[in-house]
């Protein structure tokens, strides 16, 4: 479907109106048709809004930002909504991208808030390159937490890679990377960067650079050689799986406490666990994880043919969700992490434990 984005005019009132009321966002904040059409008549009057059309100028959705409605100096996404028969065909998105190529002619942040009970326009806009930056409670309804999310001008653009099926996005800037023609990944994280939600409650960080994808297919397996510099203390090169801010697993490649590198595994439900499953000598070994709806198996392997079971664990219905590579050094200067012989594959194993 070839799908171009333009101004709304008064003609677009009703299909917006349409979009709108049949949204989570409508649902909450215009229950009625009066309260949707005189917002919409609005923001179409001040020129604001714009929708997506399709070759025979039907109108799929729309786009509402004010471009110095951020603290009167950003522009600010206010509304997006997609008609109910045309969600999941990726025109989110291409509105997003218009107003984003618009927003950072002039501008070098740009910001939107999303609601709590909106966890997919959540994970879309973390996908996205957007990171929370605020929490407000009872911003435009009492019991309703908004949260304030901003992208920057200087995020890396996003990137493909031979052996994986979507663009990588990156979530969190590495201090250096580089994506080689031989098609191997390396990443290169800063210093104190980590990805953990301590379960005592004192520390969480979600700083570790990450090339995230979202995968086409509900059951995947993807699995990499992964080369660290080990130097400091939790120094690791991780394949990462994210559902949304609070639920994500990542397994790593990680120098332990004893100075040995070791494979680890953390899974996150809110609070992270912190699993140590074995050392290992040298600096590289093969790390998979195999996805899906249900269940999720992680494994290791010394040569890449032999793959030995560390984990199988759920995060739920899972729905969109990313998966990649990342890199961290909690306590130290600074981490490379290179991988190769990346590999990504439909369907799912026979059986999670018997080291197919």
């Amino acid at each position: 479907m070839k799908i171009s984005v333009i101004k709304a005019r008064m003609q677009h009132l009703e299909d917006c109106n349409l979009a709108l009321r049949k949204s989570k966002l409508g649902e909450v904040y215009f229950p009625t048709d009066e309260k949707a059409l005189a917002a919409l008549t609005e923001g179409i009057s001040r020129e604001q809004v714009f929708v997506a059309i399709n070759e025979a100028e039907e109108c799929l959705g729309f786009m509402w930002f004010v471009p110095n409605g951020a603290f009167h100096s950003y522009p600010y996404l206010h509304i997006i909504a997609i008609k109910e028969e045309y969600r999941g065909l990726g025109i989110g998105q291409e509105l997003m991208r218009f107003f984003e190529k618009t927003a950072f002619t002039d501008h070098s942040k740009i910001f939107l808030v999303v609601a709590d009970f909106n966890p997919d326009a959540r994970r879309l806009y973390e996908r996205l390159g957007y990171q929370q930056v605020g929490v407000l409670p009872g911003l435009y309804k009492e019991g309703v937490t908004e949260y304030l999310m901003m992208k920057t001008k200087e995020s890396l653009p996003a990137f493909t890679m031979p052996a994986i099926p979507a663009e990588l996005q990156w979530k969190n800037i590495p201090q250096d990377w580089k994506a080689a023609s031989d098609g191997s990944l390396s990443i290169l994280a800063g210093a104190g960067t980590d990805w953990f939600s301590d379960p005592a409650g004192d520390y969480f960080q979600d700083s570790a650079p990450a090339a995230l994808f979202t995968p086409p297919d509900a059951e995947f397996i993807l699995s990499a050689r992964v080369t660290v510099g080990f130097v400091s203390t939790f120094d690791a090169g991780a394949l990462q799986l994210r559902v949304d801010g609070e639920r994500w697993a990542k397994l790593c490649f990680e120098y332990s406490p004893d100075q040995k590198p070791m494979i680890v595994s953390v899974v996150t439900r809110g609070k992270s666990d912190d699993c140590n499953s074995v050392a290992l000598p040298g600096q590289v070994v093969h790390l998979r994880m195999a996805v899906t709806p249900q269940a999720i198996g992680l494994h290791y392997s010394t040569d890449g043919s032999y793959w030995t079971f560390i984990r199988y664990f759920t995060l739920g219905k899972t729905g969109i969700l990313q998966a990649g590579f990342s890199a961290q050094s909690p306590t130290g200067q600074g981490c490379r992490a290179t991988f190769s012989d990346i590999r990504y594959r439909p369907g799912r194993l026979k059986d999670f434990r018997n080291g197919e």
